[in-house]
């Protein structure tokens, strides 16, 4: 189980002539201090013309900025706009931050949300799904292939070789946002992380994540070549404080995140500076719908977010093993599967019952793990890793591990 930070950068009105300087240097010493502290990832959105909601038009020289304040931290595009970016600017930029940051982004790609943003840049919302395949078939080979030319329906590229390459190879990591349960399984077919908002309930989380690895383990069809990313992520609302009074005081506002969100998709383009969100969102936090928002994710004192909920049954932790690395997902409770591909492109799929309780694996022991799935195929072999692995989270003999295989 990894942890990270979100930005959307949001600036409710009203505003005064230094509040984005203030927005984007306190979020650059916010991503600076998470460096220090051990978390595992800072991710940026990229949104245009989307006032109050995000002021994050240029994620890629955000990320830059925040690579030369950290050291370990991992740098996500969450995501680049694939249709309102040239693939081939979008390979060069993402290649430049992955080499100044020594190898730590995450590419998460994305299609775009709205017509208020779509539109400018002269793509139908409509169209938006075409438009970013063509553009993901386009843009991958060009961070490996010396020369490559593409001619699709909505990009047409004559043979470059497109530099800088980046650090990872042949790519880093690959993610594609999903806000429904169709384009989860949509990112598990294609082989991408999938990056998602939090779920309204343990049931619906339990068929998201499902629908998801059977996609992924059972339908399996990349638009290019390139490493698959078996993995799930989820935004959620976050703040913890010694007390429930002091945390819920200090996440006060938090819900006007997916708020505004919702109201430019409902709501289209606005004539700059008729409106207030901010105003708006204070009066629909009166609402029925308003009111349970602001109780949703993980907000409280350590207690409290503790606390198991007594009507959610343990959720499998997903763990994808293929070239690219070992990199577990957001579900972490007492059964662990672990989805392993092979360089074959064939799937093993492995379930211990193992009860982890309390215990969390230390990252040597599925750094170690990780090195073995890539070092063999042999279900035998991967079974004994296993075995090594769970011994060094919880200290058991790894002998008593049950493990079972099925061949996907």
């Amino acid at each position: 189980m990894k942890f990270g930070i979100f930005y959307e950068h949001q600036l409710p009105r009203p505003w005064s002539a230094t509040d984005e300087y203030e927005l984007l240097q306190n979020a650059l010493t916010q991503v600076e201090l998470a460096d220090r502290l051990g978390y595992d990832y800072a991710w940026e959105v990229e949104h245009h013309f989307m006032e109050e909601y995000s002021h994050s038009s240029a994620p890629e020289v955000f990320l830059a900025a925040a690579s030369q304040r950290t050291t370990r931290i991992r740098l996500g595009h969450g995501i680049v706009q694939l249709t309102t970016n040239h693939p081939a600017r979008v390979a060069e930029r993402v290649s430049t931050l992955d080499l100044l940051s020594h190898g730590r982004v995450e590419l998460g790609i994305g299609e775009g949300s709205s017509v208020t943003e779509l539109h400018p840049f002269d793509r139908k919302f409509r169209d938006k799904r075409e438009v970013w395949e063509d553009a993901v078939r386009c843009l991958l080979p060009m961070f490996s292939k010396e020369g490559w030319e593409y001619h699709g329906p909505h990009f047409d590229f004559p043979l470059r070789n497109v530099v800088p390459k980046p650090y990872q190879k042949p790519h880093p990591p690959l993610w594609v946002a999903c806000s429904q349960l169709d384009t989860i399984e949509m990112a598990g077919r294609r082989g991408l992380g999938a990056l998602g908002f939090q779920f309204v309930s343990a049931e619906a989380a339990e068929a998201w994540v499902h629908a998801y690895y059977n996609s992924y383990v059972h339908r399996l069809d990349p638009l290019a070549e390139y490493v698959t990313n078996p993995n799930i992520a989820v935004v959620s609302q976050f703040m913890c404080a010694p007390t429930d009074e002091e945390a819920r005081a200090m996440a006060d506002g938090a819900s006007f995140f997916q708020w505004a969100l919702r109201f430019y998709n409902v709501n289209g383009p606005i004539v700059p500076g008729t409106k207030s969100l901010w105003n708006e969102y204070q009066q629909w936090r009166t609402t029925p719908a308003g009111e349970a928002a602001q109780h949703a994710g993980l907000i409280g004192s350590p207690a409290t977010i503790r606390r198991p909920s007594p009507d959610v049954a343990p959720l499998p932790v997903r763990v994808g093993a293929g070239a690219g690395g070992f990199w577990p997902s957001l579900f972490a409770t007492a059964v662990v599967a672990l989805a392993f591909q092979p360089l074959q492109h064939r799937v093993v799929r492995l379930a211990d019952r193992l009860a982890f309780g309390a215990a969390a694996a230390p990252y040597e022991a599925w750094a170690a793990f990780s090195r073995r799935l890539g070092e063999h195929s042999d279900p035998a072999e991967v079974v004994s890793a296993v075995g090594d692995a769970a011994a060094q989270a919880v200290h058991v003999d790894p002998a008593a591990v049950s493990v079972q295989i099925e061949a996907g």
